[in-house]
Formats: C-alpha cells, structure tokens, sequence
C-alpha cells in the first residue's frame, strides 16, 4: 500500500540585477504541514543597473535632473586657411628702364679779343693795324669802321663738356666793351670746320659797357670747344684828327671780353663730365596674383623674399633704391632698400620680406591685387668725362618667391567647398541594452562653428544629415543653408569666436530622426562663401593660423514615448531542480504570488523564461500588466509608486519543467500610457520591485 505525505517548504532565492545570491539546501527548512507559504525571491530591476551613468566623452550619459544622452562629435569637417585662400605662386617681371635725358652742371667761360689781335684782322681802312701799332701807349683818333668781318679771333670751351647733344639748356654770352670806342658785332660760334651753329648780337655797346644775349640750347648738337667769330662789326671811332683833345687812348692790350654761361642743360647724348643724379624715378606696378575672383587689399607676409637682378648699361655706378609705397616692416616705418650696382655690371640677391605689410589698394584704376613697386636711379659721378647716350639702360627682373601668408584682407570671391561625406556609427550602449520603439520628444541637434583666430568670411553651410534605420534606409534632417561669420569685423582677427544652430522639434523633424532605433548619422554637404554679398558685405580676411572646424551635439534627453520598450536580467537557479525534486518527493503543484512597487513612469509586462543547461527554453510564465507609477502630467517625473499583488498557478506540469531548469531569465517590456504614446521622463530612480512568494506541494511516495 502507498501513503502519500504532502510537505510544504520553505526557502529562500534571491534575484537580483546587482547581487545574486543562490539557495543554498543547508537553509530548507522543512515542515510536515503543507501549503505553506514562503519568500521566493526579492528583486530590484532599477534602471541605473541598466542605464549606468557616464561623464567621459564624447558618449556621455548624465541625469541632471532626468537621463539626458548626449553625442558631441567636434569635427565633422574642418576649413583650414588653405582651403578658404591659396596664394599662387607670382610671375616673374621684367623691367627695363632708359637713361634717358641727363643733366649737365652749369658752366662759365672766358674768351678775350685784344685790339692788337683784331687790328691785325681788320681791313677797312687798311692803314688800320699800323696806326693802332704806332698810337700804342699815347692818345690818338681811333678810325671808324665800316662793316666788316674780322672772322675766328679766339675759341672758348662749354665748361667739362667735350661733345653734347642738346635737348634742353640756355646759352646766355655777355659781350664787356674794353675798347675805347663804341661798336656794334655779331659774336658767332663755330666748329673747327667754320659752320657757325650759335651766334649773339651787340648793337651800338658803348666803351667800357657791356650787353648781353641768349640762345636756346634745345636740339643744338655742339663739340666742347667753339671758335669765337666776330662779323658784322662796325664803329663810328673817336676823336678828330689835328684836335688832341678829341682823342682817346690807345693800347693795344685793351680787350673786349666773351663770356659764356651754360645754364639749365639735359643732353640725350654727350661726352663729359656728369654730376651725381637722379636720372630714373617711377614706380612699377606688379600685378599680384591670386584666384579668380579674389580681391587682395592687404597681405601681411609670414615669409617670401623678393628676388632680383640688374644688369646696369649706365656709364657710371649707380645707387639703386627700391620702395613699397604704403608698406610696413613689422608695424614700423615702410619698406625700403638700396643697391650699389657697377657700370656695366650685373648683381643678383634676394630682399627678405617677413613680416612685411603691403597696401595693394593704390591704383586708382583697380584698387587691388596690385603692387606698387617705386625704384630711383641715381647716376654716381666719378669726377670724369664719360660718353652717355639716352638709349643705354637698366635692367631689372623680380619674382616673389616663397610666399606665406601671415594674414591677408580683401574680397576672396565666391565659391562652394563640398565636404567629405562620412557616416558616425551610433553605437550607444545605454541604449542597445534596451529593446524596442522609442521616440525622443525633446532632442536636439546642434551644428557649430568653432573659429580658431577667425575667419574673417561669410560662411554658408548647407549640411546633409540623416539618420540610418536598420534596414540602411535613412531620414533626413529638414535643414535650410545658414550663414555664419557675419557681419565680418576686423577687430576679431586673431580671436577666437564660435557659433551655433540648433535644430529642434520646434524648427526641424529631428524628432523622428532621432527616434530610435537607429544604426547610425550619414553626413555631407557643401560650405560657401560669400554667398550673399548685398547681404554680409565684400569684406574679408584670414590669417595664417584660421581654421574653421564644424562638430555637431547630439542631445537626446530621455523625455521619451516608448512601445515594446524592454530589458532583461538573468539569474542562476541550478540548485532550483534538486530541491523540487527527488528520489522520495516531488513538486506537484505551487502558487506563484508576486508583489510588484513600481517607481517606474511606464506599464510594465514582466516574462519569466527558464532555461535548462542546453540554453533551451523549458517554461515560461507571464506576469499580468505592472501599471505605471503615478506621474505628473506637467513635468514627467514619477510622484508616487504604485503596488500590486499577482498570483500565478503552477501545476505538476510547470512544476517537472522548472525543475530542469538551470538560469532563469527576467524580462520587463515596458511602454508609455496611451499605447505609447504619452511622454515620460526616466530618471536614475525608476526601478521596479519585485517580491515572490512561492507555495509548493510535494508528493512522497512512501514504500
């Protein structure tokens, strides 16, 4: 005969996300009455064992006053000074300068013409030359004379000149009367060949008087030394023959004077002796390369050099000065340098230009991109004769070479940089621990401009971004250009600035790109520059050290509607089997009694998964609807817990199954009020409380 006693026992098995502790046979306490009740477990499912908070970036996950999930990426793309401005590299220039017209110094000269000489030469009245001879040293009548030309009576030199070919000049000849008589004369100059190039005239010049005339020099070519001609001479005399008081004295030695001065004279050629001069001094003005479209006004220099060589074809040395109207060395006074080149002679070399500032405004006709380079010639006189023509030259070659930019203002055109395409993989642990629908009420993106030392441009960003489902189908980001960096002020260079957009429920359908879940952000786009000029102005500038970096924060705070929402925990119930079953006793049937405190702002459905040692499912229970905790409408936090009791009957069945089972797995599905559709906020201290109590008969067989 078989007697059955029916056992009820009592244990302990606690379950628990953050500490598991497992039954342990040595604790059963085992009665003989049956259908007792007794704890089974006692668990937390709070969400920080799920959500655990992290501040380390760029993932950062806080809950300040409720979880906020935060994405910062600093550098979707990045603008440096190159891409927004590249110098090309500067043509040479050549320039060839002329001597041109050179001035000759001033210059006097002294001829005289004694009686003796020209009593010698005159001819009417014959007797003329002897009775001057004779009346030497005494008192005489002197002769009139008629017209005559006494012709070549001396010669007289333009100063140092030994041959010049006038463009400009005057020569003024003072003609002193030291003859006893008045005369009248025509004073010629000629060439040793007799052809008279430069005559004066004297009318009636009293004795002891002197008069003046003057010639123009311009387009007269005249060797260095001229004979002094005299022609169209005449007298009236003096004195009366047989009346002594009417005579005057006569001396032989008694001269009329030719004085020369050369005055105010440029030659195109000439063969003499130079003064030191200017003889060159303009301006060459440079074209400065840049881009199409791009206006320089100013450019600061880092580093570049001027290279330069100069083949002189003067006939003296010269001192070469060049300078950069508008220029300044390192904030001070402007740029200016000065060469000594030898006649006929060539040099080469390099000015450094570091730290130079130059004003590429001053053409008139295109205030930029133009350098104005001023050069000065000056002849160097060495005291002696030489041979010079207006066609000789100078020659110069320039190139600007290793050209840095330190800054640079102006206009640098209009134009559209792409940006790199790229993907940012939206691996988010906080939220792959959870499974399911949820739609972020309030997120946000925020796309940023840093400036490190300003760019100084309008800045237009047209971004592409758009969210990747699971299945690679993307959501775009509704966005429209903006513009950034405007107004241009040039107090800002060297500083650095920032500048944001945000894009919000309010403003853009960031709400359903940011609905999870998603796999990741596909990004591009384009930036453009000086888009709308009317609008942001033709000013800009950048310096050496500008860049601009575009990052963009996303901000998902977890004020959330959420459907099939769930996570899970799993415990080790191995020693579960043998304590509902034996050789002697069996589990035949139990009730299940769970008493669940929800702190949670969401309905919770609880699923009981056992599993046996081969991963295989072996039963499963599902626990009724958890209501959500009582939760303000106004600010989404939970305000009060709510609690409910559940029992769950398990029969012999269910009893043979969990008996094998070996983990025990915990699933709370949770989902907004009003099928998902009612916004909450999660916090740290949402949580669910579990307490089970367990009531099981046993069967023993007794033999």
């Amino acid at each position: 005969m078989r007697k059955v006693l029916y056992l009820s026992v009592l244990f302990v098995f606690f379950l628990a996300s953050c500490q598991r502790e497992l039954l342990d046979p040595k604790d059963l306490h085992i009665s003989l009455s049956p259908g007792f009740l007794f704890p089974l477990a006692h668990v937390n499912l709070d969400l920080d064992d799920v959500l655990p908070l992290d501040t380390v970036g760029p993932l950062t996950l806080t809950d300040d006053p409720f979880y906020v999930l935060t994405y910062q990426e600093d550098s979707l793309a990045m603008i440096s000074a190159a891409d927004v401005l590249q110098i090309p590299a500067q043509a040479p220039v050549a320039l060839n300068a002329a001597l041109g017209l050179v001035s000759l110094p001033d210059f006097q000269s002294t001829a005289g013409i004694s009686l003796g000489v020209l009593s010698a030469n005159i001819s009417n009245p014959s007797t003329f030359g002897s009775s001057m001879a004779s009346a030497h040293g005494s008192n005489a009548p002197f002769p009139p004379l008629p017209n005559q030309n006494p012709g070549a009576l001396n010669s007289i030199t333009l100063g140092s000149i030994q041959s010049a070919d006038f463009a400009n000049g005057s020569l003024v000849m003072q003609l002193v009367n030291g003859f006893p008589v008045a005369l009248t004369a025509t004073v010629a100059l000629a060439d040793a060949q007799g052809m008279e190039l430069v005559t004066f005239s004297f009318s009636n010049l009293a004795a002891g008087d002197s008069a003046t005339d003057g010639q123009d020099l311009s387009g007269l070519t005249l060797p260095g030394t001229l004979d002094v001609v005299l022609k169209n001479m005449s007298s009236p005399g003096a004195g009366t023959p047989g009346i002594p008081s009417t005579y005057v004295a006569i001396d032989t030695t008694d001269a009329i004077e030719v004085q020369l001065l050369g005055s105010g004279m440029t030659v195109r050629s000439a063969t003499a002796t130079l003064p030191t001069q200017t003889v060159v001094d303009s301006a060459l003005w440079m074209g400065f390369a840049a881009p199409a479209g791009v206006e320089i006004t100013e450019i600061g220099m880092l580093t570049g050099q001027l290279d330069y060589s100069v083949t002189s074809g003067f006939p003296e040395d010269v001192s070469v000065t060049f300078s950069l109207p508008g220029s300044s060395v390192n904030g001070g006074p402007a740029w200016a340098q000065t060469l000594t080149i030898l006649k006929n002679s060539t040099i080469f070399g390099a000015f450094p230009w570091s730290g130079l500032s130059l004003d590429l405004t001053q053409d008139v006709f295109q205030p930029y991109n133009q350098l104005p380079l001023a050069y000065e010639v000056t002849l160097l006189s060495s005291g002696q004769a030489v041979t010079l023509d207006s066609s000789q030259n100078i020659a110069f070659n320039f190139t600007i070479n290793n050209l840095g930019m330190d800054y640079v203002y102006g206009f640098f055109g209009q134009e559209s940089v792409v940006l790199p395409s790229d993907t940012i993989q939206m691996n988010f642990p906080a939220l792959d621990r959870l499974q399911g629908a949820i739609v972020f009420t309030e997120p946000s993106v925020e796309i940023h401009l840093s400036n490190e030392t300003n760019v100084g441009v309008p800045i237009t960003l047209d971004l592409d971004l758009a969210s990747i489902k699971p299945d690679g189908s993307l959501v775009a980001l509704t966005t429209t250009p903006s513009v950034f960096n405007a107004p241009v002020i040039a107090a800002d260079l060297g500083q650095n600035s920032s500048a944001s957009v945000t894009y919000t429920s309010n403003n853009s359908n960031i709400t359903d790109v940011l609905s999870w879940p998603k796999t990741g952000v596909a990004f591009g786009g384009s930036v453009g520059y000086n888009v709308d000029t009317a609008a942001t102005g033709r000013f800009n500038y950048i310096s050496h050290t500008s860049a601009v970096k575009v990052g963009a924060q996303f901000t998902l705070p977890f004020a959330l509607t959420a459907s099939g929402l769930s996570f899970t925990d799993s415990v080790d119930v191995s020693s579960l089997g043998s304590q509902l079953q034996s050789d002697t006793t069996v589990a035949v049937e139990a009730k299940l009694n769970i008493h669940s405190i929800s702190h949670f702002p969401l309905d919770a459905s609880l699923h009981l998964r056992f599993y046996n040692s081969m991963g295989q499912v072996v039963w499963t229970e599902d626990v009724p609807l958890v209501h959500s905790a009582t939760v303000d409408p106004v600010t989404g936090y939970v305000t009060q817990p709510t609690a409910a009791t559940d029992v769950l009957t398990l029969d012999s069945l269910a009893m043979e199954q969990i008996a094998q089972a070996k983990w025990l797995e915990i699933e709370a599905t949770l989902e907004t009020a009003g099928g998902g559709q009612s916004p909450v906020k999660l916090q740290a201290s949402n949580g669910l409380e579990l307490h089970l109590g367990m009531q099981v008969e046993f069967e023993k067989v007794i033999l």
